[in-house]
């Protein structure tokens, strides 16, 4: 089983042939921050409430509430992060607005 970064988060290795595993399919994928400290922050602010996996090496996070009353969009805002997509167009828009070709 592979999660959104490409990482591998669960297989079945001989002699075993069936694979239980639970999956969120709501989910934050977030960009490096600073401010984020490798999933420190949201550890420190939601404890267990929030689900953690960082991959420094890609410069990213995966990040998805255990709590059903709190949206982990709006545990990723509490901390002043954006997820990666928005950040991509936050970040093309400035360039553009600079004058970068291509953007």
């Amino acid at each position: 089983m592979f999660e959104p970064a490409g990482e591998t988060t669960a297989q079945v290795k001989p002699p075993e042939e069936i694979l239980v595993q639970e999956i969120d399919l709501s989910y934050a994928i977030v960009p490096w921050s600073a401010k984020l400290r490798e999933g420190a922050a949201l550890r420190e602010k939601f404890g267990d409430r929030a689900g953690i996996r960082c991959y420094p090496e890609e410069d990213l996070g995966i990040f998805w509430s255990n709590d059903p009353r709190i949206p982990v969009e709006k545990m990723i805002r509490s901390l002043g992060l954006a997820e990666a997509d928005e950040e991509l167009r936050r970040i093309r828009d400035l360039y553009r607005r600079a004058g970068v070709p291509g953007y």
